[in-house]
């Protein structure tokens, strides 16, 4: 299916702590950072990045990388990373099918959005300095969070 497609694309042509939609292992996550336990979510913060895990593709499924945020130029994502000229990084999301949702965006936000996946960048003097990926989960309505 599509989505599969994207994200498959997107693990591909980037390097992340790992890899998003990746199935949830406690023991395949780093341990050596701070875990916090949400409603909906399992969180993982560490010095220059985040892992959060959710239900999906429902919030009832089995929890997933649904979102990544990083502020380090170790990693990239579709070559996006931290350093990067304002310029660069919508013609490389334009490159891989990300539009731009200009209701999201402001002078030092843009948002882009392919299917169920988000990717915000924020920059400081058109400068990316951080970077997210997230994939939507479907909230089914049947829990109490």
């Amino acid at each position: 299916n599509q989505m599969n497609t994207l994200v498959q694309s997107i693990n591909d042509n980037s390097v992340l702590p790992m890899n998003l939609l990746t199935a949830f292992d406690a023991t395949k996550v780093p341990s050596n950072g701070k875990f916090i336990r949400n409603y909906m979510s399992l969180d993982y913060y560490y010095d220059n990045y985040e892992l959060k895990f959710a239900g999906y593709p429902t919030d009832e499924s089995n929890f997933c990388l649904t979102n990544i945020e990083f502020e380090t130029d170790k990693y990239n994502l579709l070559g996006i990373t931290i350093g990067n000229a304002k310029k660069q990084v919508v013609k490389t999301l334009n490159v891989f099918g990300f539009e731009k949702m200009p209701e999201k965006c402001s002078k030092d936000y843009l948002c882009f959005c392919n299917l169920d996946v988000r990717i915000g960048v924020t920059f400081k003097d058109d400068i990316v300095s951080r970077v997210v990926i997230s994939v939507a989960t479907y909230y089914l309505g049947n829990r109490m969070y």
